[in-house]
């Protein structure tokens, strides 16, 4: 690099590397983490965790299973130690098996944001990762479909926040 740029080789190199672990570390600033006053939407949070299932696909796997009334698969995010994924294996091994529902009311979207959050910070620290190996964690990233899609900021009058939130009713 420092034939083509004898003068500032290092320092574009540096900054190269300083600017792509910052692009790194950015993937996984989800919108809460943003602006405390934001939820992720459907299509921000199902990309979210399948960002992190490409990315931990040892640990982590986002699955889908049938279609719900709003037309778009129901998701599960799930958490395994040891990658096995499937309930019978759970069952076999003798797991705990822990269930998060989000989005149950779109309107009230902090679990969303929470296990978003929880499972990228679970995901980056093995440490934490081996207390849990006795345990599987299936998340339904967002129940409510239909009411997710449907957002605003003004159908929950008394609700301090998020600027834009789903919908209760569903599809």
């Amino acid at each position: 690099m420092s034939t083509f740029f004898p003068k500032f080789g290092a320092t574009c190199l540096l900054l190269f590397l300083y600017y792509t672990g910052i692009q790194a570390q950015q993937q996984w600033i989800t919108p809460f983490e943003k602006d405390n006053n934001a939820s992720a939407t459907y299509d921000q949070t199902i990309s979210f965790y399948e960002r992190l299932a490409e990315a931990y696909p040892l640990q982590f796997s986002l699955q889908q299973t049938g279609n719900t009334d709003a037309g778009f698969p129901l998701h599960l995010a799930i958490f395994s130690q040891n990658g096995h994924f499937s309930p019978d294996q759970a069952r076999q091994e003798n797991k705990l098996i822990v269930f998060i529902n989000n989005a149950i009311h779109p309107g009230e979207p902090c679990g969303v944001d929470a296990t978003m959050i929880f499972f990228k910070d679970l995901l980056q620290n093995n440490e934490q990762q081996n207390k849990l190996k006795d345990v599987i964690i299936v998340a339904i990233p967002f129940y409510n479909i239909g009411g997710g899609l449907n957002r605003g900021a003004y159908s929950r009058a008394n609700q301090n926040g998020p600027k834009n939130h789903g919908f209760r009713g569903n599809a």
